[in-house]
C-alpha cells in the first residue's frame, strides 16, 4: 500500500508548432495547463514529453518552481535523433521520488532520443 497512494505518472507535448512557431507563451499556457492538472494529486508525480523547450527555458520555469526536478540535466541531447544539438525532451519527478539514473539512448526509431531513467519510488504501509 502506498502510504499516499500510488506514483502518478503524467504525458505530455508542448506544442511547438502553432503560428508562429516559437512562441513561448504558448508553452507557459500549456505548463500551467499541466501543473492544473497535477495539482489535485498529491503523491509522487512524473512528467514527461517532449517540451519543444530546454530545461532553463523562462517558459517552463513554472515546473521548477513547483518543486518538479528533472531528472537527467546532464544525461545528454535528444533532438534531433540523428545529429543532436539540443535536450528539448525531459523526464521530471516530484521531490519524494528518488533518481538512480538517467540516460539518453542513441537510437533513430523517432526524430527524438529516449530519456531512459531509473526512479526509486518509497513503499509506506505494508
Amino acid at each position: 500500500m502506498w502510504g499516499v497512494g500510488p506514483p502518478r505518472a503524467f504525458d505530455h507535448l508542448l506544442r511547438a508548432d502553432p503560428p508562429p512557431r516559437h512562441d513561448p507563451s504558448v508553452r507557459r499556457a500549456q505548463v500551467a495547463d499541466m501543473l492544473n492538472v497535477m495539482a489535485p494529486d498529491h503523491g509522487p508525480k512524473v512528467l514527461v514529453g517532449d517540451f519543444n523547450a530546454k530545461a532553463d527555458a523562462p517558459e517552463i520555469a513554472a515546473l521548477w518552481q513547483q518543486g518538479l526536478v528533472n531528472v537527467g540535466p546532464n544525461a545528454g541531447k535528444t533532438y534531433p535523433a540523428t545529429r543532436p544539438a539540443k535536450t528539448i525532451d525531459l523526464v521530471t519527478v516530484s521531490p519524494d521520488i528518488t533518481v538512480r539514473s538517467a540516460r539518453v539512448e542513441a537510437t533513430a526509431a523517432s526524430d527524438h532520443r529516449p530519456v531512459v531513467s531509473d526512479l526509486l519510488l518509497q513503499r509506506h504501509g505494508r
